[in-house]
């Protein structure tokens, strides 16, 4: 994550909310909050870096087409976009939910997704 995305970065850390931040195209981890580490069952220092995509869980009938990978990229600002997730523990538990992801740019340019839990979000 680039240097001036540090208060982001810091925001996202030290929220009280269950929120992570990835990369849009290859939903690679940049950070996550303590509640979304509760929720994982495992700190997100481990995982930054890596895509979490191996860790997806089988999201409900009607939402696998806008899960996949590509769905928030193109365009400047997409509507947020959400979605169930399965409940699924692979080496990460993943809780079912449903999720807001919504579009961020980083310093650099890379198109980032905010994923919040719905219920906390205010698109939900």
């Amino acid at each position: 994550m680039p240097l001036a995305d540090g208060p982001l970065r810091r925001l996202i850390e030290t929220s009280p909310l269950p929120v992570h931040l990835v990369t849009d195209t290859d939903h690679r981890s940049l950070a996550a909050s303590p509640a979304r580490e509760h929720e994982w069952g495992q700190t997100a220092a481990g995982l930054l870096g890596q895509t979490l995509w191996r860790f997806a869980a089988r999201r409900h009938p009607g939402s696998r087409a806008i899960a996949g990978p590509a769905r928030l990229v193109g365009g400047h600002l997409p509507q947020p976009v959400e979605l169930w997730t399965g409940a699924r523990n692979a080496g990460l538990r993943i809780r079912c939910q449903m999720m807001t992801w919504e579009r961020v740019y980083l310093a650099d340019g890379t198109p980032a997704r905010l994923c919040l839990t719905s219920a906390f979000s205010s698109a939900a």
